[in-house]
């Protein structure tokens, strides 16, 4: 598979994992929200990210001039994708920042870090037999969520950097091609210009000498005349 093809592939794949995410977006902070469900939400967010990291360094490669116009295509495709990424994560990461600095965290275990609910009268009691290091633990966890969820969006601002500086650069390949046209359209019309000055010229130049070589044949025809007269009187 060329480069162009594998970035076909990813940009097919990228849609997809924007689909996914879609999909779960509605269970976060629900009681779906578990550690497992949020391991899957963070693993298609990476792979999606190291999609358009690697894609984007497929669409810098060198191709040739013949390629432009699917270059250009899977660039475009590429760019809607890509901002659509990073619409549903940051919706996704912005959605669980809310469910985990609620405070909200599962009674039974911690296997849910997005869900609140009324705890139960043997809950409260529970809870008030914890130690105050269970609790710190759990502020313990809720803050490495949160550091997680923000160098995630961190990444996020750095792929929106990254997709502008292709658009930027895939702009300035236009402005190029554009200015090489229009010189190479200027020097055809200069070139012209000098052919029929050069026409006219050597037009010139042939009359000029028609003109002498008349004049030539018509001084040698005089001379001729002349000297056969001449003859002729010589004769008699």
């Amino acid at each position: 598979m060329d480069h162009f093809g594998q970035i076909g592939a990813n940009v097919s794949r990228l849609n997809n994992i924007n689909q996914l995410i879609q999909r779960k977006q509605p269970d976060i902070g629900t009681t779906a929200d578990t550690h497992a469900f949020r391991n899957e939400l963070k693993a298609l967010r990476d792979e999606g990210t190291e999609l358009v990291r690697s894609t984007a360094a497929l669409l810098k490669q060198p191709y040739d001039r013949v390629q432009k116009v699917k270059h250009d295509k899977l660039t475009a495709q590429f760019k809607e994708v890509t901002t659509q990424f990073e619409k549903v994560a940051k919706v996704s990461l912005t959605k669980e920042m809310e469910a985990t600095s609620s405070g909200a965290s599962d009674n039974a275990g911690g296997s849910r870090v997005g869900y609140a609910s009324q705890p139960s009268q043997q809950q409260q009691q529970q809870q008030q037999l914890k130690p105050a290091s269970v609790d710190d633990e759990i502020i313990r966890e809720r803050n490495e969520e949160m550091k997680k969820i923000e160098m995630e969006m961190a990444t996020l601002v750095e792929i929106s950097n990254d997709l502008k500086g292709i658009v930027l650069e895939q702009t300035d390949d236009l402005a190029t091609v554009t200015a090489n046209t229009t010189s190479s359209v200027a020097q055809t019309d200069a070139g012209h210009k000098e052919l029929v000055k050069a026409n006219k010229y050597a037009w010139a130049y042939r009359k000029k000498a028609l003109i002498l070589a008349i004049l030539i044949l018509g001084v040698i025809g005089a001379v001729i005349a002349i000297a056969v007269t001449q003859s002729d009187k010589n004769k008699k």
